[in-house]
């Protein structure tokens, strides 16, 4: 379910915990460091706009490795700690030779300044009281002029309108007393950030953002808007898979910047 808080320019997700426990049992069913080669075109393609191969990256929260996975395909020398314990030790021993750990975004244990970047997927959306220890501490592993990396759920355009229209619930939710609900409630699960308040964020940080980029319209599309997400799958069943292919392709580069689920954003260190 998701709940519009108008203040913090966000929306609230909530079906289940974002905990260890949680993302070790997600992980547990799914492929060990497996990527789907388009899907990760994207970030490859931004990581190398500003980094050449070979350089030193560090994944927060690198999950089952796929994205390691894709990373290090991509010539890069890359590190990855997650907090899921069982995830980190699975991956240890799927793939030994890879430089995985258990750590924590908020205190890494690694020196000051000994990356050129540093990948974020998906995850300062999941931390209720806030993501600036996790910026905090990128900024310390970073190399002067390094480079941050991060991808969250985007409030995009169509989720404003959803907003504007009062189609999801209002944040904050008064209890039986009347109080504004403000502690994280036990099923929190992610927010869904406005671009320019993350870029304000890491200003703060000691950081310079880059324009964002909004991506993955279908998923924005499928996730918003289910019922015309599946009529668009049904007539689209007439169409050859090549066709079909071509279909998001252009649904991505025309409206991506509308529908689009997640924003990549790539930051400088100052």
């Amino acid at each position: 379910m998701k709940w519009h808080d108008a203040r913090g320019r966000r929306l609230i997700e909530t079906h289940h915990g974002a905990t260890p426990a949680y993302w070790d049992r997600k992980w547990s069913s799914a492929p060990v460091a497996v990527y789907d080669a388009a899907a990760v075109r994207p970030y490859i393609a931004t990581t190398r706009r500003w980094l050449p191969p070979q350089s030193r990256l560090l994944e927060g929260g690198c999950g089952n490795g796929g994205k390691m996975a894709a990373l290090l395909d991509a010539g890069y020398q890359v590190t990855g700690i997650d907090y899921a314990e069982a995830t980190v030790a699975r991956l240890q021993s799927a793939r030994p030779g890879w430089d995985v750990r258990v750590g924590d975004v908020f205190r890494l244990d690694q020196p000051d300044a000994s990356y050129d970047g540093y990948w974020s997927f998906g995850v300062i959306e999941h931390f209720w009281d806030g993501y600036q220890g996790l910026l905090a501490e990128a900024g310390r592993v970073l190399r002067p002029g390094g480079m941050l990396f991060l991808t969250f759920p985007a409030l995009s355009p169509l989720r404003r309108t959803k907003a504007a229209l009062r189609l999801y619930r209002p944040w904050p939710v008064a209890d039986g007393t009347g109080a504004a609900a403000t502690a994280a409630p036990a099923d929190f699960y992610q927010f869904m950030l406005d671009p320019q308040t993350v870029c304000a964020q890491l200003r703060t940080a000691g950081f310079v953002p880059e324009t964002p980029t909004l991506i993955q319209a279908s998923h924005g599309l499928k996730n918003e808007t289910p019922r015309l997400w599946r009529a668009l799958r049904l007539a689209g069943r007439v169409l050859s898979v090549d066709a079909r292919t071509r279909l998001e392709a252009g649904l991505e580069q025309r409206l991506a910047a509308q529908l689009g689920h997640l924003c990549l954003l790539a930051a400088r260190k100052a």
